[in-house]
């Protein structure tokens, strides 16, 4: 059974990984947490001084233990005021001897076996330290973050008394500053559902943070990495490690179910906080496969962001929103359909076959207006969205209808291009502009999408659509003959002259003889909640189904003529 094992809290298996990196970079042979020794935390701690010099520079160490520790109290450490700057030595304020004398009594009771009836309550593997007690300190947020009181995210474990914890958990915070990143202003924890993965993300922390402090004066103060720049450094960080990680073969693929969690948290000042960032595993895939086959393409990207935490690609994994540096931008190309295709998929959760139909689209529109007088439409389509412009929109939906007629566009692929918002009333989902616009702005495009659609489809909109279209256009064959419902339907609808009152119209012919046609069902396909007719994307999809109903018909009969 190994000595050292991650806990399961954050703050604490984050510093046990900066203890694996410094005693690594000790000389230490071992990789993981649970390779740890006894000699491998000695090799890491040393006497404390070289963690107490780090500890004082960085500015993440003060955002964790607050102004109270003893290696930050301006009363204890007169080297810290700013008169005495550089004329005072660190080594001699009475803070840091405390603070150093504090962390090899932790290390001494950290790399001995003790045994006791009570139990660590944040591990649970170790007595209770009574190191700080017998120097006259009492566990806080000074030492344990958002330990304490029971005011908001401090209530841990219970507030009415001191938490108890061992030397291990409490050396391991004492690392934390070395180990945590700065996203949105809050620091952050990397903790996954894959210890390894852990580790590795903190160990890079650690080397970017050492790097810092050994590339400025001993007398600058070092912010933690990440600062000022967004969420962009450490999605950089995650794809050079899942890249690294790959390429070392120490992770070849990765584990089914894996998830990533990001904790945000701050503890100094009278409001801590805490708050939890899930990077799911669908999400985490779409990182691993940009770090191997899109990583230069996407650090582009990172280094192009815009300063708003709300743009940034890790900000809309966390909201699984669209990721905007993916489409056009004034003169910037777009992503390459690989990695848009990745993102939309992976992230968002959209299906492939509904990409194929945007790109279906885009196509047969550049296919057919590039050399005809709609060239300058074209033109503006590819320049400007149609989500949001009525008549580009109107163009487009035109269009999808003469596609129709040619047997070129099914209503199973309209609607997995433009799925349903509501069922009741029925509106549509518009991200499928963006999808068209963004193919529109490439030139290797195809257009075989039928081969892909499921044939669960249907799901996507209000199943009552195609049967109310084939009950009127059988109803009209039998009566009119097809002649009239090309006159009477489709070129009505082309001149706009289909109102909600022609579909109630043709739902009472219906109804006469069928069922399925009542007013429960009129409500259920047509109203919204306060009982208002609202029919545009019906009229639109039933003349779409009308449209290939009628090019099947005359198909057919000219089938039979010859």
């Amino acid at each position: 059974m190994s000595l050292y094992n991650f806990t399961g809290n954050p703050f604490v298996d984050t510093g046990l990984s900066v203890v694996v990196a410094k005693a690594r970079e000790a000389g230490w042979s071992g990789q993981f947490v649970t390779d740890l020794t006894p000699e491998a935390f000695r090799m890491a701690v040393g006497n404390g001084k070289w963690l107490a010099a780090a500890s004082r520079r960085l500015k993440a160490f003060m955002m964790i233990v607050g102004k109270n520790s003893p290696l930050t109290n301006y009363m204890t450490n007169p080297s810290l005021r700013k008169e005495n700057a550089g004329k005072l030595k660190p080594e001699d304020d009475k803070g840091w001897q405390e603070y150093t004398e504090i962390v090899q009594g932790l290390l001494a009771e950290a790399t001995t076996a003790l045994s006791s009836n009570e139990m660590c309550e944040c591990c649970g593997e170790r007595p209770p330290t009574r190191v700080l007690a017998d120097n006259g300190k009492e566990i806080g947020r000074d030492w344990f973050p958002l330990a304490g009181s029971l005011a908001g995210a401090e209530s841990l474990p219970a507030a009415s008394r001191s938490p108890k914890f061992c030397a291990v958990c409490l050396l391991a915070i004492q690392m934390l500053p070395l180990g945590v990143t700065l996203l949105n202003g809050k620091l952050a924890c990397f903790h996954s559902t894959t210890w390894q993965i852990t580790q590795f993300l903190v160990e890079d922390f650690y080397r970017e943070t050492m790097a810092s402090l050994h590339a400025s004066s001993s007398q600058d103060r070092v912010a933690a990495y990440g600062a000022k720049g967004g969420s962009a450094p450490t999605a950089l960080i995650l794809l050079r490690r899942f890249n690294d990680l790959r390429a070392s073969k120490r992770i070849l693929n990765l584990p089914a179910h894996t998830a990533l969690y990001i904790w945000l948290f701050t503890n100094s000042g009278q409001k801590p906080d805490c708050d939890l960032i899930e990077i799911p595993n669908r999400s985490l895939v779409f990182l691993w496969e940009a770090a191997q086959c899109y990583r230069a393409e996407v650090e582009s990207l990172l280094r192009q962001e815009a300063k708003k935490p709300d743009y940034q690609l890790l900000e809309c994994i966390r909201r699984q929103r669209d990721y905007e540096m993916l489409y056009p931008w004034r003169d910037k190309s777009p992503a390459s359909k690989e990695l848009f295709e990745l993102y939309q998929t992976q992230v968002l959760g959209y299906q492939v076959s509904s990409l194929r139909v945007a790109e279906k689209m885009a196509y047969m529109l550049k296919q057919r207006w590039q050399t005809t007088k709609e060239k300058k439409l074209l033109q503006k389509l590819i320049k400007e969205k149609a989500n949001g412009k009525s008549d580009l929109r109107g163009v487009v939906r035109d269009f999808s209808i003469e596609l129709a007629g040619e047997g070129l566009l099914a209503l199973e692929e309209y609607v997995q291009l433009f799925p349903a918002e509501t069922r009741r009333p029925l509106r549509a989902q518009t991200h499928g502009w963006k999808w068209i616009w963004f193919y529109l702005n490439h030139q290797d495009l195809k257009a075989d999408a039928r081969a892909t659609i499921p044939t669960e489809a249907v799901m996507f909109t209000n199943p009552k659509i195609k049967r109310f279209a084939h009950d009127v256009f059988d109803y009209y064959l039998a009566r009119r003959g097809l002649e009239r419902i090309k006159k009477d339907i489709l070129d009505a609808f082309r001149r706009n002259a289909i109102t909600t009152a022609d579909l109630q119209r043709w739902f009472c012919y219906l109804a006469e003889a069928r069922e399925g046609y009542s007013n429960e069902d009129w409500d259920d396909l047509c109203r919204d909640e306060n009982g208002n007719n609202v029919t545009a994307e019906l009229r639109f999809q039933f003349r779409l189904e009308t449209a290939n109903l009628y090019r099947q018909a005359v198909t057919g009969q000219q089938a039979k003529s010859k």
